[in-house]
């Protein structure tokens, strides 16, 4: 049988070798996997507000808290 992931769940049933054939670099892999896994590692400083991705966590603190 095939190796099934954890987004069988969510009615994908993608295959572990797919994705990666789809994801080339690990890290894109890795960030796509949190939207499934609802891991959220980075966290605000200002408001403690968690974000999945790097970008949209500095995105958020630039725009969010200027003044601070």
């Amino acid at each position: 049988g095939q190796n099934l992931s954890h987004f069988a769940k969510n009615r994908k049933c993608e295959t572990v070798a797919s994705l990666k054939r789809r994801f080339k670099e690990k890290g894109k892999l890795k960030r796509h996997e949190r939207i499934h896994t609802g891991e959220k590692p980075y966290q605000c400083k200002n408001c403690n507000k968690t974000f999945n991705d790097l970008g949209n966590h500095r995105r958020h603190e630039k725009h969010c808290h200027k003044s601070q």
